[in-house]
């Protein structure tokens, strides 16, 4: 279905992962463009008083699709570009992708800069830079990150039986009342409402 509206909208397939995630920084006016169209549907959204009807919701999706494809697009210029890149972007790509698969076996337990740098035999300064380059923030909040989405997912396919503690732990989050206020902050809900959900 995305590519198929990538096909009409861009006039190209999109490049999308077949796993994990990775992003490019997207110029300013790009970002803009999708917090805008983002900022568009919730506005519309929260104005509707009463039943919504399946016009609406079905523009409303479209227009989410159209703004997500725009960013993806606008970060992957297509096939000519691809291959595009110096060695020096090439090694910092290669190197992150190392840290991210090497970053997603250690969910369950508290970030390592130490063992992550002697995992990859680069500096723990290095690697900060390199992940503030492609990310904008270091290694150990995308491992956080990684390890609240863990969570989530675990809390979502618990059902009512499952317990927050036991998840919790399970995905190496020692402070309980620590990792309830971030991922309220993350989520915008509390992990018991989650699970409850």
């Amino acid at each position: 279905v995305l590519q198929r509206a990538a096909l009409e909208r861009a006039g190209r397939e999109l490049r999308l992962p077949r796993q994990g995630w990775y992003s490019q920084p997207a110029a300013p006016v790009e970002a803009q463009a999708l917090r805008d169209g983002v900022a568009t549907v919730l506005d519309d959204a929260a104005a509707r008083q009463g039943l919504v009807s399946l016009d609406q919701v079905q523009a409303q999706a479209q227009l989410l699709l159209g703004v997500f494809i725009d960013a993806v697009a606008a970060s992957d210029r297509g096939p000519e570009c691809r291959a595009v890149g110096n060695w020096v972007e090439r090694q910092r790509d290669a190197i992150v992708r190392r840290a991210e698969r090497y970053l997603k076996t250690q969910l369950d337990r508290p970030f390592d800069s130490r063992g992550l740098s002697l995992a990859l035999g680069v500096g723990e300064r290095q690697l900060e830079r390199l992940f503030r380059d492609v990310y904008g923030h270091g290694p150990c909040h995308w491992h956080q990150m990684a390890r609240l989405n863990l969570a989530r997912s675990a809390l979502l396919h618990a059902g009512r039986e499952g317990s927050v503690t036991e998840i919790a732990t399970r995905c190496g989050f020692a402070h309980l009342g620590r990792f309830s206020v971030t991922y309220r902050t993350v989520f915008g809900e509390c992990p018991r409402d989650t699970l409850r959900g």
